[in-house]
């Protein structure tokens, strides 16, 4: 399996739907997604060039009414999220940034912010019967809005938190 560094939108495109890579870098910086979704269909790790500076990487919905910033299905593979923030969407459909439908999904030190979501603010979980998880290791989920759910709707799966602080959500 292929690892990749992207500095753009049109190449982290382009390594999502490239089946032989399996880690993503990405350089710091703004990815301003306007009206594209990032789908997630493998098991893959997407993660900040440098992890050492929080927000460093953010997936920014520009305010723009999409359904989420990143879509994750992926039956049978671990998704790994790693360093990233995700902030300014306004969804009337999903979750604000971020819909897990199934797979594995773990996030590490994430920034979930100021978006807001039909089902959830940051996050909507639907989850299956194959046992969809995800877990949340010293990641910030504040100030989002969603009309069912604050921060997180969970449907289905499980989900685990760790070492989180969850704030100024509202619902």
């Amino acid at each position: 399996m292929v690892s990749r560094s992207c500095v753009t939108l049109v190449e982290l495109t382009a390594a999502l739907d490239d089946p032989s890579v399996a880690r993503v870098v990405l350089a710091a910086g703004t990815y301003a997604l306007s009206a594209q979704i990032l789908s997630i269909t493998r098991g893959m790790t997407i993660e900040a060039a440098s992890t050492a500076e929080p927000g460093s990487v953010v997936l920014d919905g520009s305010g723009s009414v999409l359904d989420g910033i990143m879509t994750i299905n992926s039956p049978g593979g671990t998704v790994e999220l790693v360093g990233l923030s995700f902030t300014g969407v306004v969804s009337y459909n999903d979750g604000g940034a971020l819909h897990v439908a199934r797979g594995h999904v773990h996030l590490t030190d994430c920034l979930l912010y100021g978006n807001e979501g039909h089902l959830g603010g940051a996050a909507y979980i639907t989850g299956s019967l194959d046992g969809t998880q995800v877990q949340f290791t010293r990641c910030i989920i504040r100030s989002n809005h969603g009309w069912n759910g604050g921060a997180i709707a969970i449907e289905g799966g499980s989900v685990h938190f760790h070492d989180c602080e969850l704030h100024g959500n509202s619902a």
